[in-house]
């Protein structure tokens, strides 16, 4: 496990603690920290309501970095 993915699940775990329902912004914010923006918000929301099921925290991180870095590459 790299140590961005091992920091991220770190605070997705913190925001999972709250015991509040987590947030798409939330947990985009929690993932991408300064890089979290509006369209990466939107871009996670369609996956996670896509795909239809709860996923767990590595997926909703490993999903959200991955959304990331593909914006990088297409511009």
């Amino acid at each position: 496990m790299s140590d961005e993915l091992e920091s991220v699940l770190q605070r997705l775990n913190a925001l999972s603690e709250r015991g509040d329902q987590m947030s798409i912004p939330d947990i985009v914010e929690a993932v991408a920290g300064e890089d979290s923006d509006e369209e990466l918000i939107e871009l996670a929301r369609a996956a996670f309501q896509n795909l239809g099921r709860p996923l767990k925290l590595q997926e909703m991180a490993e999903g959200i970095l991955a959304i990331r870095d593909w914006r990088v590459e297409q511009s």
